[in-house]
């Protein structure tokens, strides 16, 4: 068949079309990854999620091409309009702790994690320093009181120390209900109210020792001197919690003398 002059403008826009869709042809594969690797599904990758299913943190920082943090579809390598696929199937989680499993035991442990490590320690819910299946697919919610535990617990041994607590040392000492210097998940999930009498004389026991003195009190010497039932110049915990009625006669003397 013969081509004349005035078809070229057409031939050369269907090259074009068939090009173009060529191209988008290619993406389908490349934006599985990206909806794959996208675990909170905001349409973002962060270098966590990046980093944890298997890629290099300098590729990440290459492909970030705006440094703000977070891969778009468009720096991954997905063009603009390309579809989505459809949601993976429940075995690709399973996929992705296959190919971080180096050693096929079906169990990552911390150097086989290319993650951050706050996200394994809030995932290890059993605090073995191992994930299993279970624990890698269904990693607890970090806004929950188990999910924020376990990424403060850093050395992974199911307590938190004051280091690892990061707060105000009333907020640990509130928390440490048994005072044994270290907070357990339980404590951490469920404190004493910061009003209670409890809460208050864990506040006042700055150096832990079970005991207030004079100076950790720092209350009137009146106050103090009711509440030290056995003058032993100190007052316990017991003391504190169970106060001697109030006498009247006694303050107006002191207040007097």
């Amino acid at each position: 068949m013969r081509l004349r002059l005035h078809d070229a403008p057409a031939i050369a826009l269907a090259v074009v079309a068939f090009t173009a869709s060529g191209a988008q042809a290619q993406d389908p594969g490349r934006a599985q990854r990206f909806e794959q690797r996208d675990a909170n599904k905001d349409g973002l990758l962060s270098q966590s999620e990046y980093v944890s299913t298997g890629g290099h943190p300098g590729n990440f920082r290459a492909l970030d091409k705006n440094n703000d943090g977070v891969l778009t579809r468009e720096e991954f390598g997905v063009p603009s309009g390309t579809p989505a696929p459809a949601p993976a199937p429940p075995a690709a989680a399973a996929d992705a702790f296959r190919d971080l499993d180096h050693d096929g035991d079906g169990f990552l442990s911390r150097g086989e994690w290319h993650g951050d490590e706050v996200v394994f320690n809030r995932a290890d819910r059993n605090n073995d320093g191992r994930l299993t299946r279970d624990e890698y697919a269904n990693p607890p919610d970090p806004n929950t009181a188990e999910g924020r535990f376990g990424g403060l617990d850093r050395n992974n041994d199911g307590w938190l120390s004051r280091a690892e607590f990061g707060q105000n040392r009333a907020e640990f000492d509130r928390a440490d209900r048994n005072n044994d210097g270290r907070v357990s998940l339980d404590e951490y999930a469920n404190p004493r109210p910061e009003d209670s009498a409890r809460a208050q004389f864990d506040v006042l026991d700055r150096n832990n020792n079970g005991w207030l003195s004079r100076g950790e009190f720092g209350q009137n010497r009146m106050e103090f001197d009711r509440l030290d039932a056995n003058n032993d110049g100190r007052i316990s915990r017991d003391e504190y919690l169970n106060p001697p009625p109030v006498d009247d006669r006694e303050a107006r003397f002191e207040a007097l003398d």
